[in-house]
């Protein structure tokens, strides 16, 4: 969840029990980066799946077809991160429909249009400066504008804090494209390849961001508009806030799509499944347990610290193959391994239905 939440730009950082969210910008996106994609429409040879040079799947930049390495695309032009356009919005103190038709190239801002537009506009843009001015409105704004300069003090306030300016933290000139493990390719028994949707859209970056930077110079300024729309929109579908520029009969999915929703990888993939280590049974009064204490049958205890069990016996110097033996004999060896292996693992109980945060307690 973490990589996908990177690969559509979003940073995270742990911080004590806490987790921070905030902007990834282009120079962390190289850090994190092993290389340059320079071709993303080069998957694998069909006839053998042997990787490609300077592919999605380049084993010197990636890793190969399972590689763990993250790498990047490099813009032609830098554009608006679509992952902040409502940020963007407010920091401009511009409307939805004023962004998109700046973008588009009918609307204009500081006498420039387009993506240009709007990347200059952040430029300019001093957090500080903006912030003294906000709170001096606010001052003696009529009520129905409290709410607005808020909004817009408190974007402002965040980036401040991150020691961010706003065209640093709300554009983009990299995209990061995410260790090929998480987007993988593999052949099914019909003989086709099962390809990951998130493949496909780097294709479409790659293939727009190619043919722009070939022929940008000989571009109209309106042509241009048009060209860094389309690049933009296809940056926008691959982090999942709309369908992609380009797409068959079959829709392919964007980063956030994969991760939200019912059948999606959080939900479907990573919460639905069933625990192995864990059990069912009715709750009973013991007058005799403390308030944080349970009552676990033996048996099911047995079954449920299995694998503890066999990792404590291999600590004291068992052999797996003798470990696995002393816990399948019941021996007096491995129920003692239990009664070591619970004293550190409390029981996490969830009282169904659970309607409230006291129907899961840990005991």
């Amino acid at each position: 969840m973490l990589a996908h939440l990177k690969g559509a730009g979003i940073n995270v950082a742990k911080e004590g029990t806490r987790l921070r969210i905030f902007p990834l910008t282009d120079k962390e996106a190289l850090k994190m980066s092993n290389g340059e994609i320079k071709d993303p429409g080069a998957f694998l040879v069909g006839k053998n799946l042997a990787t490609r040079k300077n592919g999605l799947f380049d084993p010197e930049i990636t890793g190969g077809l399972n590689g763990s390495h993250w790498s990047h695309i490099k813009l032609t032009t830098a554009i608006p991160n679509p992952m902040y356009a409502d940020a963007i919005m407010k920091v401009l103190n511009i409307t939805e429909a004023q962004l998109n038709d700046t973008i588009k190239g009918v609307h204009k801002i500081g006498g420039k249009t387009g993506v240009p537009a709007i990347v200059a506009g952040l430029k300019t843009l001093n957090v500080k400066t903006e912030i003294t001015k906000l709170k001096k409105e606010l001052k003696n704004a009529p009520p129905t504008n409290v709410n607005k300069l808020n909004r817009r003090i408190r974007y402002l306030q965040t980036l401040d804090n991150l020691e961010l300016s706003a065209v640093d933290a709300y554009t983009m000139k990299v995209v990061p494209v995410l260790p090929p493990a998480f987007r993988p390719i593999y052949p099914l028994q019909t003989g086709d390849l099962m390809i990951s949707d998130l493949n496909k859209h780097y294709r479409d970056i790659g293939t727009i961001n190619i043919a722009l930077r070939g022929a940008k110079n000989d571009l109209s300024t309106a042509e241009m508009a048009e060209a860094t729309t389309s690049l933009y929109t296809s940056v926008k579908a691959l982090q999942g806030f709309i369908d992609p520029v380009n797409y068959s009969s079959k829709k392919y999915k964007g980063i956030i799509k994969e991760l939200s929703g019912k059948q999606a990888l959080i939900q479907g993939a990573a919460w639905a499944k069933r625990q192995d280590i864990s059990a069912r049974s009715t709750i009973t009064v013991e007058p005799s347990l403390g308030l944080n204490q349970l009552g676990l049958p033996k048996d099911m205890a047995y079954k449920m610290f299995k694998p503890f069990i066999i990792q404590d016996l291999k600590t004291q110097g068992l052999k797996a193959a003798t470990a696995l033996k002393e816990y399948q004999d019941k021996s007096g060896l491995a129920y003692n391994s239990l009664n070591t292996v619970i004293k550190n693992r409390p029981i996490i109980l969830n009282r169904a239905p659970s309607l409230h945060k006291h129907s899961v307690q840990a005991l």
